[in-house]
């Protein structure tokens, strides 16, 4: 059996910049946010095994900012972590997937 599980934490190198609720130009949060990772193996055969992953992302201050220039766009429903209500609240994303792998 095998195991690894990661822990990540995602910030933009350089500022971003977008309008504000008012229409202003202001610099955004440089937090993207943090991700957990996780991997497990098994095998059943010499020659089958059977794969576990799955990731975690908690979104950061960079999008809970209310964002004119989106709202304007409409952009809000693009992305797996900007609530489609307009509220400001992102929403946690996540994903699991389950394989087999068989090997010769």
């Amino acid at each position: 059996m095998y195991m690894s599980i990661d822990y990540w934490k995602m910030h933009a190198d350089e500022a971003g910049y977008g309008l504000n609720g008012s229409g202003q130009v202001e610099r955004l949060p440089s937090e993207l946010g943090h991700e957990i990772d996780f991997f497990t193996s098994y095998a059943i055969t010499k020659h089958l095994s059977v794969n576990m992953q799955g990731g975690f992302f908690f979104p950061g201050k960079y999008y809970r900012e209310v964002r004119g220039d989106l709202l304007a766009r409409g952009d809000l429903g693009q992305s797996p972590v900007l609530p489609k209500d307009k509220s400001g609240d992102p929403s946690d994303a996540f994903l699991m997937a389950v394989g087999f792998e068989f090997s010769f």
